[in-house]
């Protein structure tokens, strides 16, 4: 997973790029202070005093995992039609073993479960309930 990195910026000279975790290391060390400034490339440059390091490592994290939660979306969905097909029921696993190898644990059970249940339902349904409705 990639994480953000910020530039810093003291008495107009620049330098980084940093993670949050060695902007809080240089912290503690004493090697910069809270007047410096921090930002990105793209973004404006304020005091390290007005940032919440907390919330930028949040930030980041929810960042870095947005792909896996736009899968896992997605991953549902196919999952809910995994009774029409073998091959969506195969997709659902494929989608939930991705995630599972991404790091994204409870949505590829979750998945895996949903594409499974959703599956079963569809066997009985087609098998058991569907002919005594047309007879």
């Amino acid at each position: 997973m990639d994480k953000k990195i910020y530039l810093l910026e003291w008495k107009g000279a620049e330098s980084g790029p940093y993670s949050v975790a060695e902007i809080r290391d240089m912290l503690s060390r004493g090697r910069i202070g809270l007047l410096h400034k921090i930002g990105t490339k793209d973004s404006a440059f304020v005091t390290l005093k007005d940032v919440d390091l907390d919330a930028l490592e949040q930030s980041d994290a929810r960042t870095a995992n947005a792909p896996s939660d736009i899968l896992a979306l997605a991953s549902y969905a196919v999952a809910g039609i995994a009774f029409l097909s073998p091959w969506t029921l195969a997709a659902s696993a494929a989608i939930a073993a991705y995630l599972w190898a991404a790091g994204a644990r409870r949505p590829a059970v979750l998945s895996a479960a949903l594409s499974a249940t959703f599956a079963l339902l569809g066997i009985l349904f087609f098998d058991i309930f569907y002919p005594t409705l047309e007879g």
